[in-house]
């Protein structure tokens, strides 16, 4: 009986991960924290909104988002926003001080649920376009664009 040696060739296959259509290195080269949200004009699932991610002074952050999710930012330092010349194209989404995120349901296009609290134990369910609860408001958010993007936050 004749042994045959039978070779093919492994071609490895691997997944292709994510590709990152909005990359954003937020630098804070300030003597103070500075908080970033993040909003998403065409949801991040049934993620619309949340906040906040804290930068130390000397830190930094990257945000990443597929360019479907058409991801906004919103910074502040001091409770005030800080802009950028190139990033004047802006939209608005609803806001706490705390930590937050604001979504809708898997079934139901027309309402917005609202949760804050550090484990964002709170929760409140308005429409669409509803009046806000008492402690939120509307901040705008500049939109970041394609591609990777550098932000740095310098001293006043």
């Amino acid at each position: 009986m004749r042994n045959f040696l039978f070779s093919a060739a492994v071609v490895p296959l691997v997944a292709a991960g994510p590709v990152w259509a909005s990359e954003v290195l937020v630098e804070n080269r300030s003597n103070n924290d500075i908080y970033v949200a993040r909003a998403y004009q065409k949801w991040k699932g049934d993620l619309a909104t949340e906040g906040w991610t804290k930068i130390a002074p000397n830190g930094s952050h990257t945000f990443t988002a597929p360019d479907a999710d058409r991801m906004y930012l919103r910074i502040e330092k001091k409770n005030k926003e800080v802009t950028f010349v190139k990033h004047q194209s802006f939209a608005f989404w609803p806001v706490r001080e705390d930590r937050f995120t604001v979504s809708k349901p898997y079934d139901e296009a027309s309402v917005r649920i609202l949760k804050w609290g550090d484990k964002l134990e709170h929760s409140h369910n308005i429409r669409k376009d509803g009046a806000l609860p008492k402690g939120w408001e509307n901040r705008r958010f500049f939109h970041v664009g394609d591609g990777k993007l550098h932000l740095h936050i310098d001293p006043d």
